[in-house]
């Protein structure tokens, strides 16, 4: 990996603690919500695409954000979300097949707990 280049790496869940230099995006299904919230969250600030929040322009650097804009629970795609941050940032994506495998095998044993 570049030196310039920032490690994204994508989680289930927040961290305990923050490596410095990556971004953790955490996916989460809120409730009963349609859509999937994505929070980025780093301990050094990273580059973010420029939204509307409740009518403000929000900094375009932030150590944490969702993909929640606008009014509340409007929201765009995480998987643009994604994108979008590992752009901004020369990002390069680390685990998202391990975290999509991992996710879908806790998945399939609590179904078939329920069962």
């Amino acid at each position: 990996m570049d030196m310039d280049k920032r490690l994204v790496s994508i989680c289930f869940k927040e961290p305990k603690s923050l490596e410095r230099d990556i971004i953790y995006i955490c996916l989460e299904k809120p409730g009963t919500a349609e859509s999937i919230r994505a929070t980025a969250i780093s301990s050094i600030e990273f580059n973010y695409p420029v939204r509307s929040l409740a009518g403000k322009i929000l900094l375009e650097r932030t150590a944490k954000t969702t993909n929640e804009y606008g009014i509340r629970c409007n929201r765009y795609d995480y998987s643009q979300f994604i994108k979008d941050i590992v752009e901004k940032n020369n990002g390069e994506i680390d685990f998202y097949d391990r975290a999509v495998e991992e996710g879908t095998n806790a998945f399939r044993a609590m179904r078939e707990q329920l069962r």
